[in-house]
Protein backbone atom coordinates (compact mmCIF):
# COMPACT_ATOMS: atom_id res chain seq x y z
CA UNK A 1 0.00 0.00 0.00
CA UNK A 2 1.45 3.53 -1.04
CA UNK A 3 -0.01 7.31 -0.20
CA UNK A 4 1.93 10.12 -2.16
CA UNK A 5 1.60 13.76 -2.20
CA UNK A 6 1.00 14.80 -5.66
CA UNK A 7 3.26 17.45 -7.70
CA UNK A 8 2.46 19.42 -10.09
CA UNK A 9 4.13 17.19 -12.91
CA UNK A 10 1.01 14.45 -11.25
CA UNK A 11 -1.96 15.59 -13.29
CA UNK A 12 -2.61 12.06 -14.64
CA UNK A 13 -2.96 10.87 -11.45
CA UNK A 14 -5.04 13.83 -10.22
CA UNK A 15 -7.32 13.47 -13.44
CA UNK A 16 -7.90 9.53 -11.94
CA UNK A 17 -8.32 10.49 -8.05
CA UNK A 18 -11.04 12.93 -9.70
CA UNK A 19 -12.90 10.21 -11.39
CA UNK A 20 -13.14 7.97 -7.96
CA UNK A 21 -14.52 11.45 -6.50
CA UNK A 22 -17.03 12.04 -9.55
CA UNK A 23 -18.09 7.89 -8.66
CA UNK A 24 -17.83 8.32 -4.91
CA UNK A 25 -19.98 11.67 -4.80
CA UNK A 26 -22.59 11.39 -7.93
CA UNK A 27 -20.35 14.67 -9.06
CA UNK A 28 -22.53 14.83 -13.23
CA UNK A 29 -19.97 17.85 -13.66
CA UNK A 30 -17.45 17.21 -16.35
CA UNK A 31 -13.90 17.10 -16.18
CA UNK A 32 -12.08 19.70 -15.35
CA UNK A 33 -9.69 21.70 -17.55
CA UNK A 34 -6.11 20.10 -17.61
CA UNK A 35 -4.43 23.80 -17.65
CA UNK A 36 -6.87 24.34 -14.45
CA UNK A 37 -5.49 21.01 -12.75
CA UNK A 38 -2.17 22.02 -13.75
CA UNK A 39 -2.01 25.41 -11.98
CA UNK A 40 -4.14 24.03 -9.21
CA UNK A 41 -1.26 21.26 -8.45
CA UNK A 42 1.37 23.88 -8.74
CA UNK A 43 -0.18 25.98 -5.88
CA UNK A 44 1.46 25.71 -2.42
CA UNK A 45 -1.33 26.37 -0.41
CA UNK A 46 -3.42 23.32 -1.84
CA UNK A 47 -2.19 19.34 -1.57
CA UNK A 48 -3.68 16.11 -3.13
CA UNK A 49 -2.61 12.73 -1.37
CA UNK A 50 -3.63 9.31 -3.29
CA UNK A 51 -3.38 6.17 -1.91
CA UNK A 52 -3.07 3.03 -3.51
CA UNK A 53 -1.63 -0.37 -3.86
CA UNK A 54 0.60 -1.66 -6.60
CA UNK A 55 1.11 1.43 -8.90
CA UNK A 56 -3.15 1.47 -8.54
CA UNK A 57 -4.91 4.71 -7.19
CA UNK A 58 -7.95 3.84 -5.34
CA UNK A 59 -8.46 6.86 -3.64
CA UNK A 60 -7.12 10.31 -2.28
CA UNK A 61 -8.14 13.60 -0.52
CA UNK A 62 -7.23 17.06 -1.54
CA UNK A 63 -6.62 19.77 1.02
CA UNK A 64 -6.14 23.31 1.68
CA UNK A 65 -3.62 25.33 4.07
CA UNK A 66 -5.14 27.91 5.85
CA UNK A 67 -3.32 30.68 7.67
CA UNK A 68 -5.24 31.98 10.34
CA UNK A 69 -4.85 35.14 11.97
CA UNK A 70 -4.74 33.98 16.15
CA UNK A 71 -2.16 31.04 15.36
CA UNK A 72 1.10 31.62 13.38
CA UNK A 73 1.29 28.05 12.29
CA UNK A 74 -1.38 27.34 9.26
CA UNK A 75 -4.48 24.58 9.24
CA UNK A 76 -5.36 21.95 6.71
CA UNK A 77 -8.71 22.02 5.60
CA UNK A 78 -9.50 18.67 3.94
CA UNK A 79 -12.10 19.80 1.37
CA UNK A 80 -12.49 15.53 0.12
CA UNK A 81 -11.76 12.44 0.94
CA UNK A 82 -13.12 9.74 -1.29
CA UNK A 83 -12.36 5.37 -1.75
CA UNK A 84 -13.10 3.96 -4.27
CA UNK A 85 -16.69 1.94 -3.39
CA UNK A 86 -14.73 -2.03 -4.07
CA UNK A 87 -11.90 -0.73 -2.03
CA UNK A 88 -13.82 0.87 1.32
CA UNK A 89 -13.69 -0.88 4.58
CA UNK A 90 -10.21 -2.36 3.39
CA UNK A 91 -8.06 -0.10 5.65
CA UNK A 92 -7.01 2.40 2.19
CA UNK A 93 -9.13 5.41 4.44
CA UNK A 94 -7.05 5.08 7.73
CA UNK A 95 -3.44 4.60 6.08
CA UNK A 96 -4.29 8.21 3.61
CA UNK A 97 -5.61 9.98 6.84
CA UNK A 98 -2.64 8.52 9.44
CA UNK A 99 -0.18 9.56 6.44
CA UNK A 100 -1.85 12.92 6.16
CA UNK A 101 -1.86 13.68 9.59
CA UNK A 102 1.60 12.81 9.91
CA UNK A 103 2.89 15.23 7.36
CA UNK A 104 0.54 17.67 9.21
CA UNK A 105 2.03 17.40 12.16
CA UNK A 106 5.93 17.05 11.03
CA UNK A 107 5.26 20.30 8.94
CA UNK A 108 4.25 22.16 12.26
CA UNK A 109 0.59 22.74 11.08
CA UNK A 110 -1.80 23.60 13.73
CA UNK A 111 -4.39 21.24 13.07
CA UNK A 112 -6.22 19.94 10.22
CA UNK A 113 -10.25 19.83 9.84
CA UNK A 114 -12.95 18.29 7.79
CA UNK A 115 -16.24 18.62 7.59
CA UNK A 116 -19.13 15.88 7.16
CA UNK A 117 -22.55 15.83 6.79
CA UNK A 118 -24.17 14.79 9.94
CA UNK A 119 -26.87 12.42 8.06
CA UNK A 120 -23.57 10.54 6.40
CA UNK A 121 -23.51 7.71 8.68
CA UNK A 122 -20.27 6.22 7.14
CA UNK A 123 -18.24 9.26 6.71
CA UNK A 124 -19.05 10.46 10.42
CA UNK A 125 -18.25 6.99 11.81
CA UNK A 126 -14.96 7.13 9.65
CA UNK A 127 -13.60 10.45 11.16
CA UNK A 128 -15.14 9.25 14.74
CA UNK A 129 -12.64 6.78 14.24
CA UNK A 130 -9.69 8.23 12.83
CA UNK A 131 -7.05 10.52 15.17
CA UNK A 132 -9.61 13.65 14.92
CA UNK A 133 -9.62 15.75 18.89
CA UNK A 134 -12.91 17.50 18.70
CA UNK A 135 -16.04 17.15 17.21
CA UNK A 136 -18.43 20.16 16.57
CA UNK A 137 -22.03 20.63 14.87
CA UNK A 138 -22.09 23.61 12.87
CA UNK A 139 -24.34 24.69 9.99
CA UNK A 140 -22.53 25.16 6.16
CA UNK A 141 -23.89 28.12 4.32
CA UNK A 142 -23.20 28.76 0.78
CA UNK A 143 -24.07 31.53 -1.91
CA UNK A 144 -23.64 30.49 -5.84
CA UNK A 145 -22.77 33.09 -8.48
Amino acid sequence: MFVKQLNADDLTSFQQLLAIFREVFEIEKPEPDQAHLRQLLARPEFMVYVVGEDNRIYGGLTCYILQGYYDSRPQAYIYDVGITPEQQGKGLGKYLIDNFLHDCERNNLNAAYVEAEKDDEAAVSFYRANRFDEEMAALHFTRYF
